[in-house]
């Protein structure tokens, strides 16, 4: 599971964890090659991968969201019946605005920049 190689000081080596229970290097790699971590995790290092998740997660929501509003704009069109919500003009005038709130979070998501160093 861990890495049991030894470090150049004769201690067990400490994993560097990129993501949870995933082992990249070890410290003594790291700082031979000068990297670090940011280099062993595919360039992201932990910051990149909270961007990262972060990222998914407005894109995510964004598109749950555009998909409720898409179906309350056709409820309140009378599209789609069986619903209090049928054919009730407010559905069909804010289903529209709330797919529009839905794409303007994931298009946040997708457009999200890594913070300066």
């Amino acid at each position: 599971m861990y890495n049991t190689r030894r470090a150049a000081n004769g201690r067990p080596a400490t994993p560097n964890l990129c993501l949870i229970g995933a082992v990249v290097t070890t410290r003594d790699e790291r700082t031979k090659t000068g990297h670090g971590r940011a280099a062993a995790c595919g360039g992201r290092g932990a910051e990149g991968v909270r961007i990262a998740m972060l990222k998914s997660l407005l894109v995510g929501v964004g598109l749950l969201i555009t998909v409720a509003g898409i179906v309350f704009t056709l409820q309140g069109l009378g599209d789609i019946g069986g619903s209090v919500m049928s054919g009730v003009t407010f559905w069909a005038v804010a289903g529209p605005l709330i797919a529009l709130a839905g794409i303007a979070i994931a298009a946040v998501g997708v457009r999200r920049r890594r913070p300066a160093p």
